[in-house]
């Protein structure tokens, strides 16, 4: 198997499962996982794209060591917020699996005390990480895009959030950034 054909595979898997998840979305009106889902679509089709195709068009790159280095880098808080959100999300405070009937369970602590939406702010920092490591128009086109969809998805799901935790979200929302000390607020 050439690697564009394992370009086309990872192509496959990822559109597929993103994409019925995607589907999901539409179906049920939910936003937030229409736009969440596209973002980490279009972020691994970065790392398909970019690691396995040959074509021109995505060939055409800078080679830069101090962006490509820098780009390494930045995995580090990037990995922090998305396994910190997902480790959290597993386990609340009290080591407890939280469920949906446990929705009103607001975490505030650890990442989430940091950005409201750390998986989302993580999967941008990797996005623009992918972008330093690989330095293609390809890769800015497409991380610009998702970046755009983990926003739209924080907004989103601030809105569901405000609608299951009411007041203690609003107060939340007022101590706590959306992305950090990157305030992108509204």
């Amino acid at each position: 198997m050439n690697t564009d054909q394992i370009c086309i595979t990872l192509l496959i898997v990822i559109w597929g499962l993103n994409g019925k998840q995607i589907y999901f979305g539409f179906k049920h009106k939910l936003a937030g996982e229409i736009y969440h889902h596209f973002g980490m679509a279009l972020f691994f089709t970065i790392i398909a794209v970019e690691k396995f195709t040959d074509i021109s068009l995505f060939s055409a790159r800078l080679d830069i060591l101090w962006l490509k280095v820098t780009g390494f880098i930045l995995f580090i808080p990037a990995a922090f917020f998305i396994f910190g959100s997902l480790y959290q999300l597993k386990f609340n405070t009290n080591n407890l699996s939280l469920g949906k009937e446990d929705a009103q369970n607001l975490i505030d602590t650890g990442v989430f005390g940091i950005a409201r939406h750390p998986m989302w702010l993580g999967f941008s920092i990797w996005s623009f990480a992918l972008l330093l490591r690989f330095q293609s128009i390809f890769a800015l086109v497409l991380f610009i895009v998702a970046v755009f969809c983990f926003r739209i998805a924080s907004i989103k799901e601030d809105e569901e959030a405000i609608k299951i935790f009411g007041h203690k979200y609003l107060e939340y929302i007022k101590r706590v950034p959306m992305w950090g000390n990157v305030k992108l607020q509204n």
